[in-house]
C-alpha cells in the first residue's frame, strides 16, 4: 500500500492541515489520505477528511506555475492538552500539584507556629483531606495562614481529583446519555406496535 510522510502539510490556498494516515477506499480500494484541519471552519474541530492520495499529492496551476496542492511542513506539534490525555501523566500532575501544596503548609505552619516538620505535615494533611487540624493554632498568623491553607488545600485536591478522574465521568456520562437516547427512541416504536 502506498504511503505518505505523517505532519503538517500546507495547503496552496495557505491553510494548514494535519495528515493521520493513508486509508483504502472500501470499494475500489484507492489509497486516501486521511486528514484534518488546523484552523477554525464551519465544521466541527477535529474532523476528519478524506482524499485520494494521488489528488493529495498533485500539482495545481497558481498564477501560471505548477506548485503542490499539498506541500509538506513538518511533523505534527501537539497541542498542550494532547499531552494530559494519558492517565498516568495526569496523575503525575495531580500529584505534584498536591505534594506542592502540602509542602507550602507544612513549610508555613513550621515557620509560624514552631512545629516540627512531621507535626506541620500531619497538620496541613488533616486540613487537606478535610478531616480537620490536630490542634488550634497558637498565632494569629498561624490561625489566618490555617484558614487560607485549608481553602487552597481542599481547593487543590478537588480540582486535582477532577483533572484525574474527569476524562472518565465525562466517558461514562456520554455512554449513559447515549443509551438514554436509544431507549428513549425504542419505547415509542414498541408503543405503537402494540
Amino acid at each position: 500500500m502506498e504511503t505518505i510522510k505523517t505532519g503538517i502539510y500546507e495547503h496552496y490556498k495557505h491553510k494548514r492541515y494535519e495528515v493521520i494516515d493513508v486509508a483504502l477506499h472500501s470499494e475500489t480500494e484507492e489509497p486516501v489520505v486521511v486528514y484534518k484541519a488546523l484552523y477554525k471552519s464551519e465544521y466541527p474541530e477535529g474532523t476528519l477528511w478524506v482524499r485520494p492520495l494521488a489528488m493529495f499529492q498533485e500539482n495545481v496551476t497558481v498564477d501560471g506555475q505548477s506548485v503542490p496542492r499539498f506541500k509538506f511542513v513538518g511533523p505534527a506539534t501537539h497541542q498542550f492538552h494532547h499531552h494530559y490525555r494519558s492517565p498516568y501523566k495526569r496523575a503525575l500532575f495531580c500529584f505534584i500539584l498536591i505534594a506542592f501544596t502540602i509542602l507550602i503548609g507544612t513549610i508555613g505552619i513550621h515557620i509560624l507556629e514552631n512545629m516540627p516538620y512531621l507535626d506541620a505535615f500531619y497538620f496541613i494533611s488533616m486540613i487537606a483531606t478535610a478531616q480537620g487540624p490536630i490542634t488550634i493554632p497558637q498565632t494569629a498568623a498561624g490561625k489566618i495562614f490555617a484558614v487560607a491553607m485549608s481553602f487552597i488545600s481542599v481547593g487543590t485536591v478537588v480540582a486535582a481529583l477532577g483533572f484525574l478522574f474527569g476524562p472518565f465521568f465525562g466517558k461514562l456520562w456520554h455512554v449513559g446519555v447515549v443509551r438514554l437516547e436509544k431507549d428513549m427512541h425504542i419505547i415509542p416504536r414498541k408503543d405503537k406496535h402494540i
